[in-house]
């Protein structure tokens, strides 16, 4: 129950999310990636988790999908 009310808090500015800094992105894709291996996502914040997944791969990864994924492996193993 915990995790789900903190995804809803996390997740509602997602709209915004190319307002979002680096770390805000990264952040919110955190959120989206453990929530997402432990529950099942609705439509609304299966979306939300794709606007962060684009804007973080088009802005701090220059469009790059494999450079997101090689993060993404390095940051899970911190």
């Amino acid at each position: 129950m915990i995790t789900i009310m903190l995804m809803a808090a996390a997740l509602q500015p997602v709209a915004m999310a190319s307002d979002f800094t680096e770390a805000e992105l990264k952040h919110y894709f955190r959120v989206c990636d453990r929530n997402a291996s432990e529950l099942m996502l609705d439509d609304a914040d299966g979306a939300n988790c794709s606007v962060v997944y684009e804007e973080l791969k088009r802005r701090v990864f220059n469009g790059d999908s494999r450079a997101l994924l090689e993060w993404w492996r390095t940051d899970k193993q911190k």
